[in-house]
C-alpha cells in the first residue's frame, strides 16, 4: 500500500517504510524504525519552571533543536557525556525529565533539506 501526507508525525505512526522527496529529488529512504533510531543522540529535558531552556544555549557538542511548553529537545555530538548536560540542567532547577528518544521524521526532514 502507499500511503503520501506532508504530515510527517502521521506517517512515522501508520508506516513501516517510508521515501521523503524535496522538490523532486529524494531525500530520505528506509524503514522507520531505522531512520528514527539512526544519527546523533537525542535527549529532551524538561526543568520544572523553566520555559525557554537558556541553560542549554551554548553547551559544546549540544544543539537545541526545538523548545515547546518547557521541554528542550537536544540533539548531542558523541563526544557529550549526557551526565555533564544533567548536572548543567540541575544547576537551572529541579530536573523532571530527562530521556533519550528517537529522531522523529519532521527533524530527520529538516536536516536532509538544509
Amino acid at each position: 500500500m502507499l500511503f503520501s501526507s506532508h504530515q510527517l508525525d502521521q506517517v512515522e505512526d501508520l508506516c513501516e517504510s517510508v521515501v521523503i522527496i524535496d522538490n523532486g529529488h529524494l531525500v530520505v529512504a528506509g524503514r522507520v524504525d531505522e531512520l528514527a533510531s539512526s544519527g546523533p543522540r537525542r535527549l529532551v529535558v524538561r526543568v520544572e519552571g523553566d520555559r525557554s531552556a537558556s541553560w542549554a544555549v551554548g553547551i559544546a557538542g549540544v544543539t537545541v533543536s526545538e523548545v515547546t511548553g518547557g521541554e528542550v529537545r537536544l540533539v548531542l555530538d558523541a563526544s557529550v557525556d549526557s551526565d555533564a548536560v544533567l548536572e548543567l540542567a540541575r544547576s537551572a532547577g529541579h530536573v523532571i525529565k530527562f530521556v533519550f528518544e528517537r529522531r522523529r521524521l519532521s527533524e530527520l526532514f529538516r536536516e536532509a533539506v538544509k
